[in-house]
């Protein structure tokens, strides 16, 4: 009787380690036979730059990569020019005065602040890029300042979270 038990044991254990080795073989077989059979759209176009071949990245629907958004835009601070002058007339920045705030309790107890709001006070496109204008030219001033005589201590407004924010970003690009 013994040895019976011993038998089954044995055959039992065997299977055990046969089915481990499988669930670890199978996969890693499949994945690598099946690497190299995806035969969709390449997304990228081979490219040189620098003299050193790369691969870049497009829009599927275009044919060709793009080099610029428009002619003589090569950094974001030229795009943000021309989009000024394109759409001078229109909307760029909207804020909204802060009126009040208010604690709310749900049906299940959690509590929220609500916040009310005021009507949208909409810049434009021209609106902004003046006001860029003149923050830039503010920090010619400084610049000197810090290179020539010392730094200005009011240059802490970078952190607020107000529409000054994107006008000190493309101002300094």
């Amino acid at each position: 009787m013994a040895s019976s038990y011993s038998k089954t044991s044995e055959y039992e254990l065997s299977t055990i380690i046969a089915g481990g080795v499988a669930a670890l073989l199978v996969p890693i077989l499949l994945s690598v036979v099946l690497t190299g059979t995806k035969k969709g759209k390449k997304r990228g176009v081979p490219v040189k730059v620098g003299g050193e071949e790369g691969y870049a990245m497009r829009h599927a629907r275009g044919p060709d990569l793009v080099d610029v958004p428009w002619p003589g835009a090569t950094t974001m601070a030229a795009l943000f020019e021309q989009a000024c002058k394109k759409y001078s007339s229109n909307r760029l920045l909207g804020t909204r005065e802060f009126i009040d705030k208010e604690i709310v309790t749900s049906s299940d107890g959690r509590k929220f602040e609500k916040l009310h709001l005021g009507e949208y006070r909409w810049q434009s496109y021209g609106e902004v890029f003046e006001r860029v204008c003149n923050f830039a030219s503010g920090l010619v001033g400084d610049i000197t300042l810090i290179l020539g005589l010392g730094i200005r201590s009011s240059d802490s407004g970078l952190a607020d979270p107000r529409p000054v924010c994107p006008l000190q970003q493309d101002s300094i690009g």
